[in-house]
């Protein structure tokens, strides 16, 4: 039934589109977004629709595009979140073996930085077995942290 809006207007009943109608409205809005004022009349008579319903029309398939489109960055945005580095398994990957790459041999971290530092040494001209002062120690650590830094 008819509502009566505040100003007194009468809405009309919600349209019902038949099949023949919905398909060629579907075709149209591939073809284009957005239709023309003479090829929104063109359409209506052809469909028996007036302007303002093919009008409509138009603006609720743009919005559900919208929405869909909207939808699926969504899930291609969790997708690309979703925590990586986990096998079949259930146990956690290291990052060579989710590259699925070899790596050198598998030195625990304290011993290669120890050989880091022994390079280092040997680059300043320290013997290799030689021990390094305090001093020495804490510059070479200050050149790990400088940015610039040519080691």
């Amino acid at each position: 039934t008819p509502q009566s809006g505040l100003m007194g207007k009468c809405r009309r009943p919600r349209t019902a589109f038949t099949s023949q109608q919905l398909l060629e409205l579907e075709n149209q809005s591939q073809l284009n977004k957005y239709l023309s004022r003479p090829k929104r009349f063109e359409v209506a008579t052809s469909l028996m629709l007036t302007e303002t319903q093919v009008k409509i029309w138009f603006q609720n398939r743009r919005m559900k595009w919208k929405r869909s489109r909207k939808a699926k960055e969504q899930v291609a945005q969790a997708e690309a979140e979703k925590p990586r580095g986990v096998s079949k398994g259930g146990e956690k990957l290291l990052p060579r073996e989710l590259r699925g790459q070899e790596e050198g041999p598998k030195l625990p971290r304290h011993d290669a930085s120890l050989e880091l530092l022994r390079q280092r040494a040997t680059r300043l001209g320290a013997s290799p077995g030689s021990s390094c002062s305090g001093e020495e120690e804490e510059e070479f650590s200050a050149m790990d942290r400088k940015p610039g830094s040519a080691w």
